[in-house]
């Protein structure tokens, strides 16, 4: 199956949001494939060609390892922590951009004087 741009990222910021909260690649799998719409258990078990009771405990885990209690509440934490990095890479750009300016600024008087 074709992924989308669009997916093939949302896959990867999971996959950073999964290394962050420590969980195992079947995990990740579990947490991409809820977070891409298919959020009934036996539709996961289905697509990871896994049984319902297996999936469930990977849920379950995801739940434990994230504190949350629910797929809402699980993906209201990745949107959270998403975003979050998005604040603090604009942040790390910014500063970076502030330092770039400064040495250009140096560059110029050095070669006005």
């Amino acid at each position: 199956m074709k992924t989308s741009p669009a997916e093939s990222h949302l896959s990867e910021e999971l996959r950073r949001f999964g290394e962050r909260w420590k969980l195992t690649p079947r995990e990740h799998d579990v947490l991409n494939l809820i977070a891409l719409g298919t959020t009934r258990i036996k539709d996961v078990a289905a697509r990871l060609q896994l049984s319902p009771n297996t999936v469930n405990n990977h849920v379950n885990s995801i739940f434990a390892k994230t504190q949350t209690r629910s797929k809402s509440e699980l993906l209201t934490r990745v949107l959270i922590d998403l975003t979050t990095e998005l604040i603090r890479y604009r942040g790390l750009v910014s500063e970076v951009l502030q330092e770039e300016r400064e040495a250009v600024k140096a560059v110029i008087k050095n070669l006005a004087d």
